[in-house]
């Protein structure tokens, strides 16, 4: 029997080839698989820490990735939500949208206890370690548990559709359904931190890339924001 998907949102946007519907749905078990590969193809080759740690620039980085992704895509404490068009019949198609939480409590925090072969990767854990160890958001924010992000990714085809500001916005949602009071998200794309604020996130710690980038040795695109935002958002 077919289970029914988890609907969160529907939306619409208009572009010039017509008008395009949306859903923000549970991501299905058997889909898990696509999650990992929009993430390895459009998260990891554009985002601003994994861009500096050299991610993109290593095969076996990517490949290492990308296993270890799918296992930690299997976590019972994440929570993933995808984007996808809504075609009215139940079922989901092309995914190109996705959020990635983590539920981190007060006597559980986060750890990797994975040897990790590549020198980039290895990086990119070094410098996300430091920065979390930067803001305890556990006692800053006084709560037993919190969601922690994982990612959001939208593919490059559907960009300045509004996709970003549902799944960030549904993340508020999964926390007041969950009963988790806090979801927090370092922002470190124009793009994410843009559809946070608009959403109400509070800004409550920033980051200078040029000054994380002495720290940790590595060399942050011109591009990018100068200020990686860690956002919270209340439940």
């Amino acid at each position: 029997m077919t289970q029914s998907l988890k609907i969160w949102s529907k939306f619409s946007t208009t572009k010039e080839s017509g008008t395009l519907n949306f859903q923000i749905v549970e991501a299905p078990k058997d889909r898990i698989e696509d999650v990992a590969e929009l993430i390895v193809n459009h998260f990891m080759t554009g985002e601003a820490i994994s861009k500096a740690a050299g991610i993109s620039k290593s095969d076996e980085s990517i490949a290492e990735y990308k296993q270890l992704l799918l296992e930690l895509l299997q976590d019972k404490d994440k929570h993933i939500v995808i984007c996808c068009l809504d075609n009215d019949n139940g079922t989901v198609g092309e995914i190109i949208g996705a959020s990635l939480m983590r539920l981190i409590t007060k006597d559980k925090p986060e750890e990797l206890k994975v040897q990790l072969k590549s020198k980039e990767l290895q990086k990119l854990v070094d410098i996300l370690k430091g920065l979390e160890e930067m803001y305890d958001m556990i006692s800053e924010q006084g709560v037993e548990k919190f969601y922690d992000d994982r990612g959001v990714v939208v593919h490059p085809n559907y960009r300045r559709c509004g996709i970003c500001y549902e799944l960030v916005k549904t993340r508020r949602l999964i926390c007041q359904k969950l009963g988790v009071p806090l979801t927090a998200a370092l922002m470190t794309a124009y793009a994410t931190q843009k559809a946070a604020e608009r959403d109400g996130w509070e800004t409550v710690f920033e980051y200078n890339f040029e000054e994380i980038g002495k720290l940790f040795n590595v060399t942050f695109d011109k591009n990018d924001p100068p200020i990686a935002k860690l956002m919270v958002a209340r439940a």
